[in-house]
């Protein structure tokens, strides 16, 4: 029993310190393709909060956006305001690992998948 102990704390601090798991900041530059456009946004954290700016490319015409939101791996949540058109997104999703994150992005009733890499 308390070999079988021992092995469930060893496993228990391996994963936390694993370069796998989550990290608790969302501090970064980030990109992402939204239905074929391309997104790459940086952002700054603060305790469970943070905030950002960075554009949208819709093919040849891009578009200034900004956000915030919180980051509690391994779920984040953020809205994303594109400036020019003055047009809000909801952002619900999870981190796959510390550089990746999926979810959707949701607006007017319609939703649809939304993946970010860090770089």
């Amino acid at each position: 029993m308390k070999r079988l102990a021992l092995f469930a704390f060893v496993v228990t601090i391996a994963a936390c310190g694993s370069s796998t798991s989550p990290k608790d900041t969302f501090s970064g530059n980030w990109f992402g393709d939204v239905e074929g456009d391309s997104v790459k946004i940086a952002g700054s954290q603060s305790g469970s909060s943070f905030t950002g700016k960075g554009v949208i490319f819709f093919g040849a015409d891009t578009d200034s956006i900004s956000f915030n939101g919180t980051s509690n791996p391994p779920n984040i949540q953020s809205t994303f305001v594109i400036i020019n058109e003055d047009e809000s997104l909801s952002f619900v999703g999870t981190y796959v690992n510390a550089d990746s994150i999926t979810g959707s992005l949701s607006a007017n009733g319609e939703s649809i998948p939304f993946a970010l890499g860090k770089h």
